[in-house]
């Protein structure tokens, strides 16, 4: 009777024994699969939209004779490769895209035309995630080169400045990640006439104005890690 009750107890000891190495293991991958969420290197795509009407006012003040329709604002792109530097924070060198369309007609009677308007911005984008766990809110910053490029002739855009933002989001499992943005994207444009002046009326060039192409937006995200 007593070798069965040490043998029960024996039993039960090996039971528990077993039970906490099993949980302990389980909590153990819980944690490393955090940490490697947190760890892991990653490559992004990005697609969302910016708010901003400046360009567009920009065009109806170098043509003043056009009817001018399209998109208001910005369709945005990017793409990047990021990794983590630290605990909770990463880098991600990227590549983002501002685009734009505008309907015009020049005269009455002719056919409208569309033309396209892109700024590239080259940046760099840190992050500082709120917690380790997969799912996490976030906050980010960016800044970037910014590179205009136009199908019209005018307004001239200049490229040259840097371009700042930042952004608040969401971290969601299966990598996918919702921001709320601003961005501000300086660009200097000149409406392509030759202003004059001196006792002489010498050519002083053309009238440059730099302003915000820039606002608030919103991006979907998916990262990828590796």
């Amino acid at each position: 009777m007593v070798l069965m009750r040490h043998r029960y107890f024996a039993w039960t000891l090996l039971a528990l024994l077993t039970a906490s190495t099993i949980g302990a293991q389980n909590q153990r991958k819980y944690y490393v699969s955090s940490d490697e969420e947190i760890k892991d290197n990653f490559f992004e795509l990005g697609l969302g939209y910016v708010s901003g009407g400046a360009y567009k006012d920009a065009l109806a003040e170098s043509h003043p004779d056009w009817t001018i329709s399209g998109l208001g604002g910005w369709i945005y792109l990017e793409t990047g490769l990021g990794f983590s530097v630290a605990p909770k924070i990463k880098l991600t060198p990227n590549l983002a895209v501002l685009g734009t369309y505008i309907k015009y007609h020049t005269y009455p009677g002719f056919p409208s035309s569309v033309d396209a308007t892109l700024i590239l911005l080259p940046g760099v984008e840190g992050r500082l995630d709120f917690n380790s766990a997969p799912s996490t809110p976030f906050v980010a910053a960016n800044v970037s080169y910014v590179v205009p490029t136009s199908d019209l002739e005018a307004p001239i855009l200049s490229g040259g400045s840097i371009a700042i933002g930042a952004s608040f989001g969401f971290h969601f499992r299966e990598g996918f990640e919702l921001l709320f943005t601003y961005r501000h994207v300086p660009v200097e444009y000149s409406s392509g006439e030759i202003t004059y002046d001196g006792p002489f009326g010498q050519p002083l060039g053309t009238d440059k104005t730099t302003t915000n192409f820039g606002g608030a937006g919103i991006t979907f995200r998916r990262l990828w890690s590796f």
